[in-house]
């Protein structure tokens, strides 16, 4: 809320403050997202009937069992 209230301030009110603290929160925001762990897909198959999903050592394997 502070973020948009110091953008809309800012921007619209010529308020230089209120500007810095919208600029700063945005782009605290920012660098938090792209500091975010993303999942990374190590194996993406289909398992058939009788197929199992084997995952030891950190590895991921389909076996025929």
């Amino acid at each position: 809320m502070l973020e948009r209230t110091g953008i809309r301030k800012g921007v619209f009110g010529d308020s230089k403050t209120w500007m810095y603290v919208g600029t700063g929160l945005w782009t605290l925001r920012f660098i938090r997202r792209l500091a975010e762990r993303k999942p990374e897909v190590l194996l993406r198959e289909e398992l058939k009937p009788g197929q199992r999903l084997i995952i030891a050592n950190g590895r991921a394997t389909i076996d025929e069992g």
